[in-house]
């Protein structure tokens, strides 16, 4: 995902749950309050067979409340 796609609340981006998580604990112990959001899944269809498929989000954004 392009950078200005992403929402404006959005300080990091992590490749893993468990990073995810760690950065929000940061945050929180600075005083912040933060939430992990998971991009919803997405439909892909190949032009040439006409399959569909559904694709999980590859990265987590940590967004500030």
């Amino acid at each position: 995902m392009r950078r200005s796609d992403r929402d404006p609340r959005t300080v990091f981006v992590a490749e893993n749950s468990k990073l995810a998580d760690a950065v929000v604990q940061l945050l929180a112990a600075q005083g912040i309050p933060a939430e992990v959001y998971a991009p919803p899944t997405r439909a892909e269809s190949q032009p040439l067979t006409g399959m569909t498929e559904l694709v999980a989000p590859d990265e987590l954004e940590v967004r500030v409340a």
